[in-house]
């Protein structure tokens, strides 16, 4: 495993899978995966290897944990991350970006203003928060109100993170695209986290604006617990 310096002056974990494949992707994981614990993203990484694509996975820097809330992970931090990984990659990586999760909405905004992104894959993309799930995000709030944090896939997220967590208009979205980038939407069908039709949201206002190839496929959100074969597959197909 290997560090880089971000532009906050932070170092981030980053590890490379595949290395004598001649083509590469860096991966975004979602808001509360890292490298050590494992998550989807390494089920990727493997798929990815054996159909001749190496990946570089990384750490977002800056921590969850309400106890140290001077160095709580924030949007603008890890869209910082993701665009020091970006600028430092080697050519063969940087311009395939694929985002998990909580993570489309930095990487969105990342290839926008990197010209090195040619194509960002948004798997399973969580945009919106307050709508449909305005009670789930209600009940966080409760919860961080009682305890001072809440648990989020097994990760103590604080108050300062979770406010930040605002709806952006569609117009917002659509600043963040870049016509002369490609855009890959794969999404799940049996999303309970952000329900397909969101992410349909999210590729017509991308569609307005780039080119988007939009796929849908059987399954759940993406976790830890279980290998999403289908949209792996999905993911892998697009590139």
């Amino acid at each position: 495993m290997n560090t880089i310096t971000c532009g906050h002056g932070v170092t981030v974990n980053v590890i490379e899978d595949g290395s004598a494949r001649t083509k590469g992707v860096i991966l975004c994981t979602g808001l509360t995966s890292n490298i050590a614990a494992g998550s989807t993203t390494g089920h990727l990484a493997t798929a990815l290897a054996d159909a001749g694509w190496k990946s570089l996975r990384f750490d977002y820097c800056g921590s969850l944990d309400p106890d140290e809330p001077s160095q709580l992970r924030t949007m603008d931090r890890m869209c910082e991350d993701i665009e020091s990984v970006v600028a430092v990659a080697p050519d063969d990586c940087a311009s395939v970006l694929i985002a998990r999760g909580r993570a489309a909405q930095p990487a969105l905004r990342v290839a926008m203003r990197s010209p090195r992104v040619r194509h960002l894959v948004l798997w399973a993309p969580i945009i919106w928060v307050e709508a449909p799930h305005s009670e789930l995000k209600n009940e966080i709030m409760r919860e961080v109100k009682e305890k001072g944090f809440a648990e989020i896939d097994g990760t103590r997220v604080g108050r300062a993170f979770l406010e930040a967590l605002d709806d952006p208009k569609d117009t917002e979205i659509a600043s963040w695209v870049r016509p002369d980038c490609r855009y890959s939407i794969v999404h799940p069908t049996g999303d309970e986290v952000h329900p397909v039709h969101l992410a349909e949201r999210l590729a017509h206002i991308i569609l307005d604006n780039a080119f988007t190839r939009f796929t849908r496929v059987p399954g759940r959100h993406p976790n830890i617990r279980e290998i999403p074969h289908d949209q792996i597959a999905a993911i892998v197909a697009a590139l």
